[in-house]
């Protein structure tokens, strides 16, 4: 089956990078890092198409928890070969377009660059699918169920953010680079 991508709803997310005074760098999406940010937004039965634009000079695999997506072109046609994904790497200064469509699984879903320090430095965010009150960073889920699978996974992605501040932070760069 495939998804349908007349009638999506658009929705933008660019990946930007910030050097910052101390010569450390700060990942975002549309400007802003994930802790600075409220959670994007689908209606159960929803389908988005999801542009990404690669800011950044560096590649990020983008990876989306609990749904899958097709790789389609300006136009909302699939590009080939045909297949459902839930990872796609966006080579540095381009642009991919994702087809996804939230079925009937409500709550709070995570995405994220799949490299960790990217990640941790606040490339990654959420998608609040269903009946869900969007208040800042609290979420409050009115849906008739909450996915346990999702929270469980933001929770090891917690687990492994704090263990890589730790033991990947002798690998952040720190000399000063031209964006």
């Amino acid at each position: 089956m495939l998804f349908r991508s007349t009638g999506a709803t658009k929705v933008e997310m660019n990946f930007t990078i910030t050097q910052l005074q101390d010569g450390t760098f700060q990942y975002g999406i549309n400007g802003k890092p994930h802790w600075a940010t409220k959670p994007f937004v689908a209606k159960l039965g929803e389908t988005q198409i999801w542009k990404l634009v690669n800011k950044t000079p560096w590649s990020h695999p983008f990876h989306l928890h609990g749904y899958f997506f097709q790789v389609v072109d300006e136009q909302g046609r699939p590009v080939g070969p045909n297949a459902y994904k839930d990872t796609l790497n966006i080579p540095m200064k381009t642009t991919a377009r994702l087809l996804v469509t939230f079925d009937d699984r409500p709550g709070q879903w995570m995405f994220h660059c799949h490299i960790l320090d990217h990640a941790e430095g606040g490339l990654m965010g959420t998608v609040a699918v269903g009946d869900i009150d969007v208040k800042g960073h609290e979420v409050e889920v009115v849906a008739k169920r909450a996915d346990a699978l999702a929270f469980f996974f933001m929770r090891v992605f917690v687990v492994c953010i704090f263990v890589s501040k730790d033991t990947l932070s002798k690998f952040r760069r720190t000399e000063k680079v031209e964006l």
